[in-house]
């Protein structure tokens, strides 16, 4: 398996900070990837901090609903850190523009 990215704490993060990750995971229009990001957890601990990824609509597929192209799970992509919100410890990233056909 590919070795997961450097960890970095939730609060090194900034807004527009480009980051290597891997996609671990689906749901609806969301990928999430593993950007090596953590926070503090209860009793000193760290938890892992996945960036959540909007993916954007594309075609309508054969039952007339949006097919979100996605990225593989397991792959690696570059994203850009969208949000960073501590208090929640949630994280948002975007995924590049595709390159021009």
């Amino acid at each position: 398996a590919p070795a997961s990215p450097p960890p970095v704490p939730l609060a090194d993060l900034t807004t527009g900070q480009e980051r290597d990750g891997l996609v671990i995971g689906h749901w609806r229009d969301k990928a999430f990837v593993d950007i090596g990001a953590y926070r503090q957890a209860r009793r000193n601990g760290t938890a892992p901090v996945a960036a959540m990824v909007k993916l954007k609509a594309g075609r309508k597929g054969k039952n007339g609903r949006r097919v979100y192209p996605r990225p593989p799970q397991g792959s690696r992509v570059r994203v850009t850190v969208q949000r960073v919100d501590l208090a929640s410890g949630r994280l948002r990233a975007v995924l590049p523009p595709p390159p021009p056909p």
